[in-house]
């Protein structure tokens, strides 16, 4: 089995009411490259916590421990199932993780700040 957790790609958009270049958009654009960092870093500490889940996942059938099943559909609904119930929590734990640091982010003082980078906005 193989677990993708990632993207293969990321977009950042700056309102168009801000010029290229101008310095609303350079604070603006800064401010959301904080948000992609603070994204990768905390994906970056679930990659451990989710292979490891996987390993310990008893329910999910390897090569030295083959699963049974009557039918391919039971096969494919109980591994299903365990997978489910290994990584599940995980991915919680990632999205609250997530939701933590960019709330961080996005405090009135951080917007008060990135205002007072520029004169025109």
């Amino acid at each position: 089995m193989t677990v993708h957790f990632g993207f293969n790609q990321l977009n950042v958009y700056v309102t168009r009411e801000y010029a290229d270049g101008s310095c609303p958009y350079r604070a603006t654009y800064e401010h959301e490259m904080e948000h992609v960092a603070a994204h990768q870093r905390v994906w970056l500490a679930y990659q451990d916590p989710l292979r490891d889940a996987v390993r310990r996942a008893p329910e999910i059938p390897v090569k030295d421990s083959p699963g049974t099943y009557a039918t391919f559909e039971e096969g494919r609904g109980k591994i299903g199932e365990a997978i489910s119930a290994a990584l599940d929590p995980v991915f919680d734990a990632f999205k609250k993780a997530d939701e933590d640091a960019q709330a961080e982010l996005d405090t009135r003082e951080s917007y008060d700040g990135l205002k007072g980078k520029c004169t025109d906005w």
